[in-house]
């Protein structure tokens, strides 16, 4: 089964997803990491079974660079046809929800790391407010962080409460992490 795992930053794919898609090539998927290029991306290529792509996404908006970053995007997920395409953060969410609905892939997850939106007024909190619904509404199933922040996005009604959910006791990187926290077996895997 092959999945696209997308982050907007290459370092937020270094940091967090590398023991996790190192898992998932251990159990046989078929795993595709994209990111911005950079160290974090480069991590990842060397993780047997999890093939890499290089696509320039920033993290401020930008209509002209982001339309740019989606075609790239949708290009690939097109050419990959993956069964699984997994986007975290606001940009790469939303890019990535986009790109997998007109792709048709069949499983599209978001992952919510934070909302910026809390720190922005007037018509920028709009337009992520907007962004955020778009990306959860695009989605087949929304995961939160922690348990405090899925319940800010019910309370603030970004995503449909039927399908936000927090993995185990919450965690950046899914189910493995909150599992292998307590089994030493697979977090050596991890």
């Amino acid at each position: 089964m092959r999945i696209v795992i997308v982050t907007t930053a290459h370092e937020t794919l270094g940091a967090f997803f590398a023991g996790q898609a190192a898992f998932l090539a251990s159990q046989g998927f078929e795993v595709h990491a994209v990111s911005s290029p950079g160290a974090g991306l480069d991590k990842l290529a060397a993780i047997p079974g999890v093939a890499t792509h290089a696509i320039a996404m920033r993290r401020p908006p930008h209509p002209l660079r982001d339309l740019v970053s989606l075609i790239a995007l949708g290009t690939l997920i097109l050419r990959l046809r993956p069964r699984i395409v997994h986007a975290h953060t606001p940009k790469a969410g939303l890019l990535g929800m986009l790109a997998a609905t007109v792709a048709r892939v069949p499983v599209r997850l978001y992952t919510i790391h934070g909302l910026p939106l809390l720190t922005r007024s007037g018509w920028r909190r709009k337009l992520l407010e907007f962004t955020e619904r778009l990306a959860c509404a695009l989605s087949t199933r929304t995961y939160c962080i922690s348990p405090s922040l899925e319940a800010l996005v019910k309370h603030l009604r970004l995503c449909d409460a039927r399908k936000v959910a927090t993995p185990g006791d919450g965690s950046c990187a899914g189910w493995i992490w909150n599992v292998s926290a307590r089994n030493p077996a697979i977090r050596a895997r991890a």
